[in-house]
């Protein structure tokens, strides 16, 4: 391998999303919904102010085993032919079968990072109009209102968030990316790194990219700590909560993965990252995408029912990329369901998947003429639900169980009292919210109210082997910037009880990125959280208090509002 480069002749919202407005979702398929949601047991250890706290550093070199190439899987069909040899990769070369490893089993000056760096500095070379330069690709995820003009046909701003177009899309992103940085680095065997954040020791941003001089992995703009070595949290860092998950179509899996780790480690970096308008411009980011793509393998090969979206919009929907000619190629999510046979790579732990997980049988609906009735895209669950019962396909009906109007989120614990949706019930209470006092509780709340009769409290129950899961929803999320931090969820914490993620009211991570792109809203899986309360006496049916601590106290953080809480059923 040559260590010679190839060498080529905001008032509102700054991030374009793009214009296509997404598919339906998906035909739910699968097993149970509605698990239990995690259990924080194991970290018993952390001290009640846990977001607060850096945690060490303690990296640990894992041993990647060796590994011998095996050769694709066919597809049929196959993805459209851009005029690119090769028939390992159905969109162009790839010498065999690319492998991503983890990042902490590479020698910050091995070959491998070096490579990357090599890559990375001559793509930065490259005028921001070519597809191949490093700007040109960042900005395909998203742009800055006010900077420099698209060229003409550029598929920039065409990112896909809060859409189950959300991992397919990416996956093929980083896809094109990293053959234009194989390309650029001269190195034909390159496959792209990732960070398993999730592993103790390996929670730090990796040392490659904290190097500041002469470094071209290293961002100035992420927050210091990053930068300084510090640890992310392990809750924050978990994927838990979605990998328990059964189904793939939001608000299940594909919501569940992009809100936690996805959006909480773009607030936690920092900077750059943050905002989906330049988070493509962190070299990190790269390695955190393959990471969220090396998840989705893992939940398609734990099986129990687990599988991808078969219907026609998620596999048809068409996604323009460039490749590392230069040359606007279209992708779409029917390309992007098996990594290793469409698009030639794997993962250094990729597990096996369990028989009966056959890609083919989505590839063959892919090929189908469209369904009748061909749904609008509506980015709305609500109404992709209705659309669906309505063509008799799948029967969904949304019913509110309890519901708590607007709130302002910013940079101070804020709370908001939803009301049960049966007759006789109260009207929710006005919006309160101020910081912590100084016990350190959370006091945004008055006591509740009288609990109501019991048949109120068995309206909230589930049965958690059938399809009735509850659902905490934020609804019309809407900020000007993000504003780079990220709010610890607790429903019916009593008045004065301090924040605690092992506790029982726990929910979940609300971290604001791109939701203010999108019209659907931001789901938790409450069910077992809601069925454990009842069983413990600790929820009685009445009014349920929802209570955002954000990590720190900051009360120059712009504003979050959020339109309308409520707890459905989906």
């Amino acid at each position: 391998m040559s260590d010679t480069p190839i060498k080529r002749s905001l008032s509102r919202r700054s991030f374009l999303a793009g214009t296509a407005t997404g598919a339906a979702a998906g035909v739910a398929t699968g097993a149970a919904v509605g698990q239990e949601f995690i259990s924080l047991g194991s970290l018993d250890d952390l001290p009640p102010n846990w977001w607060e706290v850096d945690f060490p550093t303690n990296p640990v070199d894992p041993v990647d085993p060796p590994v011998d190439p095996v050769d694709p899987v066919g597809c049929d069909p196959c993805p459209p032919d851009t005029g690119i040899g090769g028939g390992d990769d159905p969109f162009g070369e790839t010498p065999g079968i690319a492998v991503r490893r983890n990042v902490f089993s590479l020698a910050p000056n091995g070959p491998e990072m070096s490579a990357l760096r090599r890559g990375i500095q001559v793509m930065r070379s490259r005028p921001d109009t070519d597809p191949t330069s490093w700007n040109y690709q960042a900005r395909i995820h998203g742009i800055v209102r006010g900077g420099a003009q698209a060229p003409f046909g550029a598929p920039w701003g065409t990112c896909r968030h809060g859409s189950d177009d959300f991992l397919s899309w990416h996956r093929l992103y980083v896809h094109f990316f990293e053959r234009i940085l194989r390309e650029a680095s001269g190195d034909p065997d390159f496959a792209l790194p990732y960070w398993d954040y999730s592993v103790p020791g390996q929670n730090a941003l990796p040392p490659a990219f904290r190097q500041q001089f002469g470094n071209p992995l290293f961002e100035a703009r992420r927050n210091p700590g990053m930068n300084a070595g510090n640890a992310i949290n392990p809750i924050v860092a978990s994927s838990a909560q979605a990998m328990q998950t059964t189904r793939f179509p939001r608000p299940f899996f594909s919501a569940a993965l992009e809100n936690q780790p996805h959006n909480v480690i773009h607030v936690e970096i920092g900077g750059a990252m943050a905002d989906p308008a330049t988070a493509g411009e962190d070299p990190i980011f790269w390695l955190h995408h393959a990471n969220i793509d090396r998840l989705w393998s893992r939940w398609i090969a734990s099986g129990n029912g687990r599988r991808n979206p078969t219907d026609f919009g998620f596999l048809n929907t068409p996604f323009p990329f460039a490749d590392e000619r230069g040359q606007i190629v279209t992708a779409r999510g029917a390309d992007a369901l098996d990594p290793q046979g469409q698009l030639g790579y794997r993962y250094d732990d990729d597990i096996a998947a369990p028989a009966g997980a056959d890609a083919a049988a989505a590839l063959m609906v892919a090929s189908a003429p469209a369904p009748a009735p061909a749904f609008a895209a509506s980015r709305s669950f609500a109404r992709d639900a209705q659309a669906f019962a309505e063509s008799g396909e799948i029967q969904m009906a949304e019913s509110t169980l309890a519901e708590g109007g607007r709130v302002r989120l910013g940079g101070q614990a804020t709370g908001v009292r939803l009301a049960p949706t049966a007759p006789g019930m109260a009207a929710p209470q006005a919006l309160r919210s101020q910081s912590f006092g100084e016990s350190g509780s959370l006091d945004a709340f008055a006591a509740p109210a009288p609990a109501p009769a019991i048949s109120r409290m068995e309206a909230f129950r589930s049965d958690m082997a059938g399809d009735q899961p509850v659902l905490l929803q934020l609804e019309d999320i809407d900020f000007d910037a993000p504003p780079g931090i990220w709010y610890a969820i607790y429903v019916n914490a009593p008045f004065g009880t301090a924040p605690d993620p092992r506790g029982p009211y726990f929910a979940g991570i609300f971290a604001p990125f791109a939701q203010n792109t999108s019209d659907e809203p931001t789901t938790f899986d409450i069910t077992g959280l809601i069925n454990r309360q009842i069983e413990a006496g600790l929820f009685d049916g009445g009014e349920i208090g929802v209570e955002f601590v954000p990590n720190r106290d900051d009360p120059s953080i712009p504003a979050v509002d959020i339109g309308n809480i409520r707890i459905v059923r989906p």
